[in-house]
């Protein structure tokens, strides 16, 4: 019978290299480690990162508010649906209403005279937008003036982000 280590009923894979010789536990273990960035070691005095704790003392005392869902769409008990200067994520299956509920949300910004910039990662054609907002009641004229529709097909760079911004001209009060 053969010995393995307890716990396993099978061996140790062992992994070859192209050439066929057997590869080391750690194939990075002759790679040296990553210098410090130029300027030295980090400091306490550095800007901390979003994995600092959070004092948690202007919350029991009641010093922050809390924000109020004030854009999108609205409920049947008068509350809206989306909270200003937040991000939102929606999930669900394929074709479950994830984009009529966004452009719901946008129709309904629009409806109050505001702008809207809606990217659209996964369609590079505004026809099916355009043709849920005339369903949703949005006119064309405010489509036209204050709908952005921006669908893009690589990452994003800094020069495109302010062209968009710049052609936006106005800021809007919901990004979908």
């Amino acid at each position: 019978m053969a010995d393995f280590p307890y716990g396993r009923d099978y061996p140790e894979a062992q992994w070859l290299d192209r050439d066929g010789s057997l590869l080391t536990d750690d194939p990075y273990a002759d790679v040296p480690p990553p210098e410090e960035p130029p300027g030295g070691t980090h400091t306490d005095t550095d800007e901390p990162t979003t994995w600092s704790p959070v004092d948690l003392g202007p919350y029991l005392r009641g010093e922050i508010e809390r924000p109020q869902p004030s854009l999108g769409i609205t409920r049947s008990d008068g509350l809206r649906l989306i909270y200003p200067g937040r991000e939102h994520a929606v999930l669900g299956e394929t074709e479950s209403g994830k984009s009529w509920f966004a452009l719901a949300c946008a129709a309904a910004e629009l409806a109050t005279g505001a702008y809207v910039v809606y990217i659209h990662f996964e369609e590079s054609d505004a026809g099916s937008t355009v043709e849920r907002l005339r369903v949703l009641g949005v006119d064309p004229t405010v489509i036209l003036s204050r709908l952005r529709f921006v669908a893009p097909a690589r990452p994003v760079r800094a020069e495109w982000l302010a062209r968009c911004s710049t052609r936006c001209r106005h800021s809007s009060s919901m990004t979908a």
